[in-house]
C-alpha cells in the first residue's frame, strides 16, 4: 500500500455535524403555455440558485429540470432559492421556499415582465368593466323606480326612503369598483392556467372575454362535483382504515417471517450449506431491503465470502437506513476496516473522517460507553496507516490511552482491546523489521489474553492461540527458530484440540499456523518436515474449499503454491522428477482455485505472476 498522510491530529478534535448531500429537484416552464399554445414550454439555461452558503448552482436542462445538491443542510430545514433567466421573471415567486429532503419537485414558471401587466391589466379592465356595468345597470333601475315614486301620493314616502337608501348603496359600490378591481387583478395576474382543469381554464377564458354570465353557468356545475367527492372521501376513509389493518397485520407477518429466515440462515450457516444461506439472505431482501438488519447481515456474510463489492454495497446501504448515531457509528467502523484492509484508499479516508466526528459525538455523550469504540476507530486507522510509523505509532497510542482510561468500567473488554493493540503495534515493528521491540510487544499482549483465561477459558483459548502464533512468526524473523518452533508447537496443540470440538470454525486456524510452521522450517532447510505441515495444511484447505469455495479458494491456491514452491527445493535438492510433476499439478490446482474470482492487479501480482515463474522454472528444470 502506498503511504497515505492523514492530518490525524485534527480527526481526535471534536467536529461539528459531517455533510450529508440532499437533492432538490424541479422544473421551470412558460406560464401558460399549454393554456395559449396548446403544449408546454420549458424554460432551459435558466440558473437556480440556493440561498444557503457553499451550494452550487444549478442550470435547468432543456426539458426544464434542474438538481440542486444541498450539502451540510439538515433534513425539514427550510430554504429559499431562486430562478434566473434574462428577458423573464418569476410569476410564482411564493414557491420559491422549500424544505430540505422534500419529495415533492419544485414547479416554478416565468413570463416576460410585460406578459405578466397585460395579463393582470386584462383581468383588471374586465373585472372593472364588468362591475361597474352590473352597477350601473342596478343604479339606472334604482333611479327609475325613484322618479316614479316621487310622482306618486305621500304615502309612498316609506318605498322613496327605501329607494335613497340602495341608491346610496350602490353609488358607495361605484365608487369601490376600481378597489375591487385591481385586488382582482392582483389575485390572478400569476395564476398558471396550465396547472388549472379544464372547466377552470374555460370559465376563465369566458370571464376574459367578459361573458360572466356564461362562465357562471359553467361553474355551476362544479356543485355536482361536491356530493361525488364527498362521496369518494368516505370510500377513501373506509379503504385506509382496511389497508391501515390489513397493512399492520402485513407487517407483523414481515417481521416474524424475516426473523425465521435470518434463524434459518444462522443453521444453513452451521451446516456450512453456504447456498442456502445465501437463498435465505436474498429473500430477506425481497421482503425488506430497507430493513437495517437485513442489510447489516447480509453486509457481513458477503464479507465473510471475500466479496468485497457486495459487502461494501450492502454495509453502505446500512448506513443510508441507519437512524442512531451508535448503527452509524458501528457501520462506518467495518467499512473503514473493509476499505483499509482492501487499499481502497480514498474512500478508507473519507471514511475515516465521517466516523470520527460522529465517535467524537458520542463520547461527549457519554464517554463511559462509547470511549472503547474510539479507540477501535483508532486502532482500524493505524492498521490503514501501517506504511508511517509515526502517523500508525499516533493512532496506537491514543487508542491504548483511551482504552487504559476505561479499564476501572469495563475491565474485560477494556483489557481484550489493549492485547489487540498491543498486538498490532507488534505488527508494525515487525513491517519495519524491529522484530525485538515487536517480541516485547507481543509478550505483554500475550499476558494481557492470559489474564482473560481466568475470566473465561473458552471464549479466549482461540486468542491464545492466535497470540501464541503471531509470536512464533516474529521469533522466526528474529532468527530465534528454537523459541518460534516451541511456540508453534504449542499452537497446534491448542488448535488440535479447538478442531475437534469444532472442526469448520477453527480448520482454517490450524492450516494457517501449519503454513506458517512450515515456512519457517522451510527457509531453514528443513525440507520434509515442512513438507508434512504444507501437505496438512493443504488437505484442510482443500476441505474448506469444497465447503466454501468463494471464502477459502484463496487460501487453498496460496498454500498449492507455497507447496509447489518447496517441491521445487526438494527437486533441486533429490533431482527426484516426481516433484517436478507435482509441483506443476500444484500450479494448475491453485489455477483453479482462482478462478472463482474476478481478475485484478492485486490477484495477479499475488498469485498469478508467481504461479507463472514457478511453471516455467519446473518445465525448463534439467536433470544436471
Amino acid at each position: 500500500m502506498k503511504s497515505v498522510f492523514l492530518p490525524i491530529a485534527l480527526l481526535f478534535l471534536h467536529l461539528s455535524g459531517f455533510c450529508q448531500q440532499t437533492p432538490f429537484h424541479g422544473v421551470v416552464t412558460v406560464m401558460n403555455s399549454l393554456y395559449e399554445k396548446g403544449k408546454v414550454e420549458y424554460v432551459p439555461f435558466a440558473t437556480v440558485e440556493a440561498q444557503v452558503e457553499k451550494i452550487q448552482p444549478a442550470v435547468t436542462g432543456s426539458d426544464g429540470q434542474f438538481k440542486l445538491v444541498l450539502i451540510g443542510v439538515s433534513e425539514k430545514t427550510r430554504f429559499y432559492f431562486q430562478v434566473k433567466k434574462e428577458g423573464l421573471d418569476v410569476v410564482n415567486i411564493d414557491q420559491l421556499e422549500a424544505v430540505c429532503g422534500q419529495k415533492e419537485s419544485a414547479k416554478i414558471f416565468m413570463a416576460k415582465p410585460q406578459y405578466i401587466a397585460d395579463f393582470r391589466s386584462k383581468v383588471y379592465n374586465v373585472g372593472k368593466t364588468s362591475a361597474q356595468k352590473s352597477l350601473e345597470k342596478k343604479q339606472q333601475q334604482l333611479l327609475t323606480d325613484y322618479a316614479a315614486e316621487k310622482a306618486k301620493s305621500e304615502q309612498t314616502q316609506e318605498r322613496i326612503g327605501q329607494l335613497e337608501s340602495e341608491l346610496a348603496t350602490v353609488f358607495d359600490q361605484l365608487t369601490k369598483v376600481e378597489k375591487f378591481a385591481n385586488d382582482l387583478a392582483d389575485k390572478y395576474q400569476r395564476i398558471n392556467l396550465d396547472d388549472a382543469s379544464e372547466q377552470f381554464r374555460e370559465a376563465f377564458r369566458l370571464f376574459q372575454e367578459g361573458d360572466l354570465a356564461g362562465a357562471l353557468t359553467l361553474l355551476n356545475k362544479s356543485f355536482s362535483h361536491v356530493a361525488a367527492i364527498l362521496a369518494e372521501r368516505q370510500r377513501i376513509e373506509a379503504l385506509k382504515k382496511e389497508v391501515a389493518e390489513r397493512d399492520s397485520l402485513q407487517q407483523v407477518r414481515t417481521e416474524e417471517t424475516m426473523q425465521e429466515l435470518r434463524l434459518k440462515a444462522d443453521l444453513h450457516k452451521a451446516q456450512n450449506e453456504w447456498d442456502s444461506v445465501e437463498i435465505c439472505y436474498r429473500v430477506l431482501l425481497e421482503l425488506d431491503s430497507l430493513n437495517l438488519k437485513n442489510l447489516w447481515e447480509v453486509a457481513g456474510f458477503f464479507q465473510l465470502q471475500n466479496d468485497i463489492k457486495s459487502s461494501l454495497l450492502y454495509y453502505n446501504r446500512a448506513l443510508h437506513v441507519a437512524k442512531t448515531l451508535s448503527d452509524s457509528a458501528a457501520l462506518l467502523g467495518n467499512l473503514c476496516g473493509l476499505y483499509s484492509v482492501n487499499v481502497l484508499e480514498e474512500e478508507a479516508i473519507d471514511c475515516f473522517k465521517k466516523a470520527f466526528i460522529i465517535h467524537n459525538k458520542l463520547v461527549d455523550m457519554d464517554p463511559n460507553i462509547h470511549k472503547l469504540s474510539l479507540a477501535i476507530l483508532l486502532n482500524t486507522l493505524g492498521n490503514f496507516v501501517i506504511n508511517d510509523s509515526t502517523q500508525a505509532m499516533l493512532c496506537y497510542t491514543k487508542a491504548l490511552s483511551l482504552v487504559r482510561d476505561s479499564i476501572d468500567k469495563n475491565f474485560e473488554d477494556s483489557l481484550y482491546l489493549i492485547a489487540v493493540i498491543l498486538n498490532d503495534m507488534g505488527n508494525l515493528q515487525n513491517e519495519f523489521s524491529n522484530y525485538g521491540a515487536a517480541k516485547v510487544l507481543q509478550i505483554e499482549s500475550l499476558e494481557a489474553i492470559r489474564v482473560l483465561l481466568f475470566i473465561d477459558s473458552i471464549k479466549y483459548t482461540p486468542d491464545k492461540a492466535a497470540h501464541l502464533n503471531n509470536l512464533a512468526n516474529t521469533l522466526g524473523k528474529n532468527n530465534e527458530i528454537d523459541s518460534a518452533r516451541a511456540y508453534y508447537e504449542k499452537v497446534l496443540t491448542i488448535q488440535r484440540a479447538l478442531t475437534e470440538n469444532n472442526p469448520y470454525a477453527y480448520l482454517n486456524h490450524l492450516a494457517t499456523t501449519l503454513n506458517n510452521y512450515g515456512s519457517l522450517l522451510a527457509i531453514n532447510f528443513e525440507l520434509m518436515p515442512a513438507k508434512v505441515l504444507y501437505e496438512e495444511a493443504l488437505s484442510y484447505r482443500r476441505q474448506l474449499a469444497q465447503i466454501n469455495p468463494r471464502r477459502f479458494n484463496q487460501e487453498a491456491a496460496r498454500t498449492s503454491i507455497y507447496l509447489s514452491n518447496l517441491y521445487g527445493d526438494l527437486l533441486e535438492e533429490t533431482s527426484d522428477v516426481s516433484y517436478q510433476e507435482e509441483g506443476l499439478r500444484l500450479l494448475d490446482e491453485a489455477e483453479r482455485y482462482l478462478s472463482v474470482y474476478p481478475s485484478s492487479e492485486d490477484v495477479i501480482i499475488q498469485y498469478y505472476a508467481p504461479i507463472m515463474i514457478r511453471r516455467d522454472y519446473f518445465k525448463n528444470w534439467r536433470k544436471k
